[in-house]
């Protein structure tokens, strides 16, 4: 989860390069941050089939855009367009690279929505995400050599 939540960060980044990136949860609900900002969060829901090789992890995402204020202390609000052009460029197949390894982000495109906070003062996106994660290789003996019987004769 935690390089899920780093390749959600790189979007944002990539999105909005002009705002710091808060992924860590426990910062972000003591506050300990400065609007504007942007707050990406990703929690496991499930499993989807995978194959032999990788098995796709279901997540639920959320991007919230926080408002920074100006000189007069009103609301500067942020537009979802960035990341939502972004995403629309992307096929909303989002490529990351997180600890030298390549994460694709599959965003739902239908499922993909953006409404305003309840304090007014932050923009909500979520969205539901899927991503590929290499099994481990087992290892262990391998069987090459079958024994078969076919009508009594043995090969």
């Amino acid at each position: 989860m935690k390089r899920v939540r780093e390749a959600l960060a790189q979007l944002a980044g990539q999105a909005y390069p002009d705002l710091s990136v808060v992924s860590d949860e426990h910062v972000w609900l003591a506050g300990d941050f400065t609007p504007p900002a942007v707050f990406v969060y990703a929690g496991v829901t499930g499993e989807a089939p995978g194959t032999l090789t990788t098995q796709r992890v279901r997540y639920e995402a959320a991007v919230v855009l926080h408002f920074g204020k100006d000189e007069h202390g009103a609301r500067q609000p942020l537009s979802a367009e960035p990341l939502s052009a972004l995403l629309r460029q992307e096929r909303f197949q989002y490529p990351a690279v997180v600890e030298g390894e390549r994460i694709l982000l599959a965003i739902d495109e239908e499922r993909y929505t953006i409404r305003p906070g309840d304090r007014q003062d932050r923009l909500e996106i979520t969205f539901p995400l899927e991503v590929a994660v290499k099994r481990p290789a087992v290892s262990g003996d391998r069987i090459d050599k079958f024994e078969l019987e076919w009508g009594g004769a043995h090969t």
